[in-house]
């Protein structure tokens, strides 16, 4: 026996309002991965945006001078 015939007869005998929790579980299933996706993509270009900002600040003359300082 498959994994969906197992699938199948472990929900055939339940209640239909179980059977349709079931059903809503499942097919959310590839949603979730698909947000769960988006949601890291989004969060990536975030940090890319942010540090991208963070790092232009730090190249300037001013900086640079106090990097070629001597330590004291």
């Amino acid at each position: 026996m498959n994994l969906a015939e197992k699938i199948y007869e472990s929900v055939k005998p339940l209640p239909p309002a179980a059977v349709r929790g079931c059903w809503t579980l499942l097919s959310c299933w590839p949603n979730a991965d698909t947000l769960a996706a988006a949601e890291a993509r989004d969060l990536m270009q975030a940090q890319q945006t942010s540090t991208g900002g963070w790092d232009n600040d730090w190249d300037n003359d001013d900086v640079k001078a106090w990097q070629r300082a001597p330590a004291v």
